[in-house]
């Protein structure tokens, strides 16, 4: 995904809006009927549950200034949970250094996750990561991005990145709803949207996913 940014405005050139997708891209998105963990991954019991630490980590949950910047504060923090001061500029200034983000273009999609690495953080990125990667990500007290769409869970298209702090699971073993500290609305400190919503905004971007390798829980 060369040359590909967040862009909270314009969604990417070559990445499809829901009226003009593919059914494949629509597609891609996770089947509600296929979340149960296999048998050797707890991270889905038949019991309602919350995966994650959605409330702990809303402390650390800012609204973004830039329109480009989302990246930057879903990363940034993630960086600030792990006890590591909140540095916009830096954060500007490592980008444009490293020649991953522009203040036109934000952070290059496939440059997510650098910010986390220029600072300390070891990661691991995902391609194509399903609902059960995360659900075991977030379960370790890992920090976790995820690029969207925002057209399903705001109601305008756009490039987007949040910071997904925890999933409510049903008592089928279903999610019911991800939790997120999203940089780019004002109400966004440890908003849910509704999983099929998330689903098919993180689907639109292939279901990309970056995540700590280490926990980012106090």
């Amino acid at each position: 995904m060369e040359d590909v940014s967040f862009n909270d405005i314009d969604v990417p050139n070559d990445l499809p809006t829901p009226s003009d997708a593919s059914p494949d891209i629509w597609e891609n998105s996770i089947n509600p009927d296929a979340v149960l963990s296999p048998p050797d991954v707890d991270v889905m019991e038949d019991t309602s549950r919350q995966i994650g630490n959605p409330e702990e980590l809303s402390e650390y949950w800012q609204m973004q200034v830039g329109s480009t910047d989302c990246a930057l504060y879903a990363q940034g923090g993630i960086l600030e949970a792990k006890g590591q001061d909140f540095d916009l500029e830096k954060y500007r200034e490592q980008g444009v250094g490293g020649g991953w983000y522009t203040p036109e273009d934000g952070t290059y999609l496939d440059h997510l996750g650098d910010l986390l690495e220029e600072n300390g953080v070891s990661i691991a990125r995902y391609d194509s990561a399903s609902i059960q990667d995360m659900a075991s990500e977030l379960d370790q007290g890992h920090g976790v991005v995820a690029p969207v769409d925002c057209l399903p869970i705001w109601g305008e298209p756009g490039g987007h990145a949040l910071w997904v702090t925890g999933i409510e699971v049903g008592s089928d073993g279903i999610p019911v709803s991800i939790t997120c500290n999203d940089p780019g609305r004002p109400d966004g400190e440890a908003i849910s949207y509704e999983f099929e919503d998330f689903k098919q905004a993180w689907g639109l971007f292939g279901n990309i996913m970056v995540a700590t390798t280490d926990s980012i829980n106090h």
